[in-house]
């Protein structure tokens, strides 16, 4: 979806939906952010978090948050909706309106409920026996309002705003005062949700009802009046035919999609003061430094060397030089002796085709 679609007049609705879809992924993704950020005040001896799981019943489910404690598991269903969301006791909708305009959405209560049934069958399937299961629908935003009858009142009781959600879970640890499940279940549990897990990754051209034609190959013009495509690669530096613009690190936010669509956080560090890193990789356990480098020759020495101390500079626990070339013999050694991961050529080419071939998965 990070890809522009060509102003062609036939493919008009597919652009607009394609967009459209990629604004509600995105949204997603920022309210699971939100979450994220008073999650990250729970224990870490204590909770294990688990983000998107997709896991097997009858059918696929997939959990935006599952958490996890020696006491119970709690699953979370993230939703980042602006406007007034009205819930109608009996209704399996919910209504929201925005701008004196009301839609009909699917009810995340009833969607976490049905995630919370497919998870104790799956618990079952797998022989986990005793483990209490909540369920709870987090609202990211304050200014969203929530309406319903007031004899329906006990929704409250599973949905609330992010702000609330250590309340909650506090609430939860009262109820659940004795630990339940062993630390061998706790890790034997983790064990097989990660095993059990299936990525899934949506066919978007078929989706979309585009082709590769479509889509716009290249590296965008870094100029934000600009935003052309493609630039040209000269003598070591990114060059825009249309606004003669120049950059030699252009390159990088692509670098940045496809690791991202490999599952990692990404964030951009400074074109400037940037201590030799390009960007900053994270996990749920482990942050990683990236030097990303478009050489026409061979990578040398001072990648290695410049990632090593971007690796002590942020406390980062990996560090990658990532490269659309090669590495000479005495890169290597040193990349050997100071645990750099190195990324070439022929693996770079490896992680594009397995995206690609990803992309024209079903699921």
């Amino acid at each position: 979806m990070h890809s522009f679609i060509k102003k062609d007049a036939k493919r008009a609705p597919s652009k607009v939906d394609c967009r459209k879809g990629f604004t509600i992924v995105l949204k997603g993704y920022y309210g699971e952010l939100n979450v994220a950020y008073h999650q990250s005040f729970l224990p870490e001896n204590e909770y294990y978090i688990f983000h998107g799981l997709r896991l097997m019943d009858k059918l696929a489910f997939q959990m935006d948050v599952l958490l996890k404690s020696s006491k119970f598991v709690l699953i979370i269903e993230v939703k980042n909706i602006s406007g007034r969301l009205k819930f109608e006791k009996g209704s399996d909708l919910m209504i929201r309106e925005l701008n004196n305009l009301e839609e009909g959405m699917d009810n995340p209560l009833q969607q976490v409920k049905r995630h919370h049934l497919q998870f104790n069958n799956w618990l079952k399937f797998h022989q986990f026996k005793g483990i209490p299961v909540e369920h709870l629908v987090v609202i990211s935003k304050t200014s969203t309002i929530i309406e319903t009858n007031p004899d329906n009142q006990q929704i409250f009781q599973k949905i609330i705003y992010a702000e609330s959600l250590l309340d909650k879970i506090r609430n939860l640890e009262e109820k659940y005062q004795k630990p339940r499940i062993t630390k061998n279940t706790l890790t034997h549990l983790s064990e097989t949700l990660l095993k059990a897990h299936h990525i899934y990754i949506p066919d978007i051209l078929q989706k979309y009802n585009l082709s590769q034609s479509d889509l716009i190959p290249g590296v965008q013009c870094t100029n934000s009046k600009c935003k052309c495509y493609p630039m040209e690669y000269i003598s070591a530096s990114w060059r825009c035919d249309t606004c003669k613009e120049t950059s030699k690190t252009a390159h990088i936010p692509t670098v940045s999609i496809l690791l991202k669509a490999r599952g990692y956080k990404v964030q951009l560090t400074s074109t400037t003061g940037d201590y030799g890193a390009d960007l900053i990789l994270s996990t749920d356990s482990t942050t990683i430094v990236v030097q990303a480098k478009r050489y026409q020759n061979t990578v040398g020495l001072k990648a290695v060397q410049e990632i090593v101390s971007a690796k002590g500079y942020y406390g980062a626990d990996e560090c990658w030089v990532i490269t659309n070339s090669y590495f000479t013999e005495p890169a290597l050694n040193l990349a050997e002796s100071n645990n750099v991961v190195l990324i070439d050529r022929d693996q770079l080419i490896e992680w594009m085709l397995e995206d690609k071939q990803g992309a024209n998965m079903s699921g």
